[in-house]
């Protein structure tokens, strides 16, 4: 019996965790954030900059840099998959083989979409459901709460794609689902807050000046850019009141700040992906990012 019993740890001292698939994933992470700043961000507000002629070779310089960052994420994302996979199927328990299968079924679900065989909406509910499930298997301990507003907003936010991928008209019903995918998404970082670690009084700090700036840009001149750019690289459409965007800045800066640093990679890949169904790269990162937490908890009957 104590032979038996210690095998488990035996094999959990003997097996680093994760090393290809946590190197990989944080590539991609500083990849993937540097694609969002440069390329989605970047050249979205390049037109609003009244000097951007004087400009021209900064901004060009800075676009080619994106556009590199955006081909090696891309690249990264595909090794890294496989990394996760690997080490899901490696790990010998139900939980790493459900992350092996469901990432496996994603690359297949990608490769057929990039392919484009069969309607694109069958592809759409497929990675749809896949994150979903992810999402859920990644539920439990303190994450519970951030991960089910994910979780919802992703239903909410990618099922209204999917239902217009069918050729119905959403109509009412629809603009209730996308109210409600936004809502849940601002309530992931409040979410956060309260199961993350006490924060410290430099990132509360840090926090109030992230709402009362993100207030003051949404609610000025300026805000219905700033409501284009959670549109298109987050899927947010902007539509709740300017207070609800900056409460959701603070509270995610203060979770930022609170939450271990081996927490920022799969933070980081999940904010790069967006929420919502907007193409295989951005999916690719949710799907990273959630196998990621749910590797994060030792195999079944072993301990960290």
């Amino acid at each position: 019996m104590t032979a038996i019993g210690a095998a488990p740890r035996l094999r959990a001292a003997a097996r680093p965790w994760a090393p290809r698939s946590q190197a990989f994933a944080a590539a991609l992470a500083v990849a993937a954030s540097a694609e969002l700043l440069l390329v989605r961000v970047g050249s979205r507000t390049a037109i609003h900059i009244p000097a951007l002629p004087a400009l021209r070779e900064p901004y060009a310089v800075l676009t080619a840099i994106g556009d590199g960052a955006l081909l090696l994420a891309q690249a990264l994302a595909i090794v890294t998959l496989w990394a996760i996979a690997t080490e899901g199927w490696s790990r010998g328990d139900r939980r790493g083989a459900a992350v092996a299968a469901l990432v496996a079924v994603f690359a297949g679900t990608a490769a057929a979409a990039r392919l484009a065989w069969g309607p694109p909406v069958l592809w759409q509910a497929a990675t749809l459901a896949l994150i979903t499930a992810l999402a859920a298997a990644a539920l439990g301990g303190r994450a519970t709460a951030p991960l089910s507003c994910f979780a919802a907003a992703w239903l909410l936010l990618g099922g209204h794609t999917v239902i217009q991928g069918l050729g119905f008209d959403p109509g009412r019903a629809g603009r209730w689902m996308l109210w409600l995918g936004e809502a849940a998404a601002l309530a992931l970082p409040l979410a956060g807050v309260a199961a993350a670690r006490p924060a410290g009084v430099r990132a509360w700090l840090a926090a109030g000046a992230a709402a009362v700036i993100t207030g003051i840009l949404m609610s000025g001149p300026s805000g219905w850019t700033l409501r284009f750019l959670t549109l298109w690289n987050l899927g947010l459409a902007g539509a709740l009141p300017s207070f609800a965007y900056a409460v959701a800045a603070g509270t995610g800066t203060a979770t930022l700040l609170a939450v271990r640093l081996q927490a920022w990679v799969p933070i980081a890949l999940l904010v790069a992906a967006g929420l919502g169904l907007h193409n295989t790269y951005q999916s690719a990162l949710a799907v990273a990012g959630l196998a990621l937490l749910v590797l994060a908890e030792p195999p079944v009957g072993e301990t960290q």
